[in-house]
C-alpha cells in the first residue's frame, strides 16, 4: 500500500495562496474595503490589489458580507495583526499565537482566588473586552474562556469561507514528484480539496483536520495548537477547548487512518510519502504512528538543505534521538530524504 501524506507545503506547491498570511491579509483588506454589489457583480474601491478583487468575486456577495463582519469585529484577527506588525511581516504561526494567548490566560486565572478577573495580560484582549464591555467586578475567567472560544469559532470560519469559496476556485499547478506517484491512500492536514481535484478524486481520503465546506454554517475545522504544550497547566480544563486532539473528537473529524495503520502492520513492503509538511511537533502523535510503523518505507521530501535540517530537528522532538539514529542510518533505514527538483 502506497499512501501520501500532505501538508500546506503541497497546495503552496501548487501556486496556492494558503499561507496563514495571505489569509491575513485578505482580511486586513476586507476591514477598509468599501465594495458594492449589482447582480453579484462586485464594485471594489481597491482597484490596484487583483488578489482581493479575486477573492470578491470569487466568494459572491454573501459570503463576502459574511467574512468582512468576522474580519472586522474577531478578536483573533486583531490580535494576529497586531503581532505581525510586532515581528515585521515575519512569519506568523497562528496555533503558536494562540496557545500563547492561553498560556497567558491560564496564568492569569491561576492568580485570583473568587475566579474574577483582575487582570488581563495580553493587551489585544484587554482592548477587546473594554470595547465590548466584558470588563466587570462579576465578570469571571470562565466567561472571558467562553468568549475567546466564540471568536476562535468565528476565525475558523472566516478561514473555512477564504479557503473553500475562494482558493478552491483558483487554478493548481501540478507537481511533477506527486504526478508521477501512484498513491492508494492520502492523510491530508489540510482544509482543502487540491489532490483530489488535480491527480485522483477516487482516492480514499481522510481529512485529519477537517475539509472546508462554506455551504455547512457548523465548521468541522480544526485550529488549535499541540496538546503537549500545555501539559504542565492541565488544572485548567479551560484551555483543552483549545487543543488539536480535543476538537478532532468534538468535531468528529476523519479517523480513517487508523485502519490504515492496521492495514500497514500486517503487510509488507509498504511505503508512505509525505509531502509540504514541515514535521512539526503540533501533528507529531500522528506522523510517529505511520513513521515508526514496521516495514514501512517513509519518504520525506524537503525544499533545500535548510527545509531537510527544519525537518530533521523536528523529527527529533517527535521520535527522539535513538529511534531518530535508527531509522535514518545504517543498511535497516526506513526514512529517506528526498529533494523537490525546480
Amino acid at each position: 500500500m502506497k499512501i501520501l501524506i500532505i501538508g500546506n507545503g503541497f497546495d503552496l506547491a501548487s501556486g496556492l495562496p494558503t499561507r496563514y498570511s495571505d489569509f491575513l491579509n485578505i482580511c486586513k483588506l476586507a476591514k477598509i474595503a468599501r465594495v458594492t454589489w449589482n447582480e453579484e457583480i462586485p464594485s471594489i474601491n481597491i482597484t490596484e490589489n487583483e488578489d482581493f478583487i479575486i477573492f470578491c468575486k470569487n466568494v459572491g456577495e454573501q459570503k463576502y458580507r459574511e467574512f468582512t463582519k468576522i474580519s472586522r469585529s474577531c478578536f483573533w484577527i486583531d490580535h494576529f495583526i497586531d503581532r505581525s506588525k510586532q515581528i515585521g511581516g515575519k512569519w506568523l504561526d497562528f496555533e503558536e499565537e494562540i496557545k500563547n494567548v492561553i498560556k497567558s490566560l491560564i496564568t492569569d486565572m491561576a492568580s485570583t482566588e473568587d475566579g474574577r478577573v483582575k487582570k488581563i495580560s495580553n493587551l489585544c484582549l484587554k482592548n477587546y473586552c473594554k470595547n465590548h464591555n466584558l470588563v466587570s467586578e462579576t465578570f469571571t475567567y470562565k466567561e472571558l474562556f467562553s468568549c475567546v472560544q466564540k471568536e476562535q469559532v468565528r476565525l475558523t470560519r472566516a478561514l473555512e469561507i477564504y479557503m473553500d469559496s475562494y482558493v478552491y476556485k483558483l487554478e493548481a499547478k501540478k507537481i511533477p514528484e506527486i504526478s508521477s506517484g501512484n498513491y492508494d491512500r492520502l492523510l491530508s492536514f489540510n482544509y482543502t480539496v487540491t489532490y483530489t481535484e488535480n491527480y485522483n478524486a477516487s482516492i480514499q481520503t481522510c481529512y485529519i483536520h477537517g475539509k472546508a465546506d462554506a455551504d455547512k454554517n457548523d465548521t468541522r475545522m480544526v485550529l488549535g495548537y499541540d496538546d503537549e504544550q500545555l501539559n504542565n497547566l492541565k488544572q485548567n480544563p479551560e484551555g483543552i477547548i483549545f487543543e488539536k486532539y480535543y476538537q478532532r473528537i468534538v468535531k468528529n473529524t476523519d479517523s480513517k487512518y487508523f485502519f490504515w495503520l492496521d492495514e500497514i502492520n500486517r503487510e509488507q513492503e509498504d511505503e508512505v510519502t509525505i509531502f509540504g509538511h514541515s514535521l512539526a511537533p503540533a501533528d507529531g502523535d500522528v506522523l510517529k504512528s505511520f513513521i515508526c510503523s514496521p516495514n514501512t518505507k517513509i519518504i520525506i521530501y524537503y525544499v533545500d538543505e535548510s527545509d531537510r535540517a527544519d525537518k530533521i530537528r523536528n523529527l527529533a522532538i517527535i521520535l527522539e534521538r535513538d529511534k531518530l539514529i535508527q531509522l535514518t542510518t545504517g543498511i535497516h533505514a526506513t526514512i529517506e530524504f528526498v529533494q523537490i527538483m525546480r
